[in-house]
């Protein structure tokens, strides 16, 4: 059984024996069992009989926060409100962390928004030295995307990146492995998989030819053109509304009827007789 009252920490001097709120305790009491350790968050929270808020308040006591992930827990924490958020002091501090939040990198990003769309995380990265090159590319685009394009981009990046080898990273990429790995996605969308086979082989473009590029370079043509499903192009507005307006006379002035008609108004009338 779990000792949910007493949880000793290392200090230099004395155990600390940290005393759990009402709410901590009903957590608690869920997770003795392991099988519910990797439920989701709303799963959790239903079981212990709690509300969202009750459960990011409680995960505010670092110690209660510390005993759940030596648990196993993975957790989910409360994005601070825009409001609330500022740019970082040190951007160097913040790009070494495996999870970015933009808000503290970009000044300007769009408010409306919830926090969430600025959170680029990394972590599902299994290789560190890929994880890293991943990030160093995200790094160099601060001054090129949008604010909300970065949790964009790695979504759709994470299609493919995250069925590589643990030990794959850029520099031990060849075609062979891309084309086992394509028919992986082959339950996505074709517009999915275009967005991520887009937006990887840029990136891998980059790191093959850019003079700015310091990290380890990959191989050239990973990923073909004809890897990318092709999508229907979309009309401009102006050839779906307004040209519309202008081809349906000249479809009807071409039919049958309006020819004939049109073609008897042009024949001469014959000369009247004199009275």
């Amino acid at each position: 059984m779990l000792n949910r009252d007493v949880v000793s920490f290392p200090s230099d001097h004395t155990a600390v024996e940290p005393v759990w709120t009402g709410t901590q305790r009903k957590i608690l009491d869920v997770l003795e069992a392991e099988a519910n350790r990797p439920l989701s968050l709303k799963s959790l929270c239903q079981q212990a009989g709690i509300c969202y808020t009750s459960w990011y308040k409680a995960l505010k006591d670092q110690q209660f926060a510390a005993l759940l992930t030596t648990m196993g827990v993975k957790l989910k924490f409360h994005w601070e409100r825009h409001t609330q958020v500022n740019l970082a002091t040190d951007p160097e501090e913040e790009l070494a962390k495996d999870m970015w939040d933009i808000r503290r990198l970009k000044a300007h990003y769009p408010k409306h928004e919830p926090p969430q769309s600025f959170k680029v995380d990394f972590t599902w990265i299994v290789n560190p030295l890929l994880r890293q090159q991943v990030k160093l590319y995200f790094r160099l685009r601060l001054t090129k995307w949008g604010a909300r394009t970065f949790k964009t981009n790695l979504g759709h990046m994470k299609r493919l990146l995250v069925h590589f080898p643990p030990e794959a990273e850029v520099s031990t990429l060849n075609r062979e492995m891309i084309e086992d790995l394509l028919p992986k996605m082959a339950h996505l969308s074709d517009h999915a998989i275009s967005k991520c086979l887009e937006v990887t082989r840029a990136m891998f473009n980059h790191m093959t030819t850019s003079p700015v590029w310091t990290g380890a370079r990959p191989p050239r043509f990973l990923i073909w053109e004809e890897d990318i499903p092709s999508q229907p192009e979309t009309l401009p507005r102006h050839e779906t509304g307004r040209d519309v307006c202008h081809s349906v006379p000249n479809a009807l002035g071409r039919h049958p009827y309006f020819e004939t008609h049109r073609d008897a108004s042009r024949r001469p009338c014959p000369p009247q007789s004199a009275r």
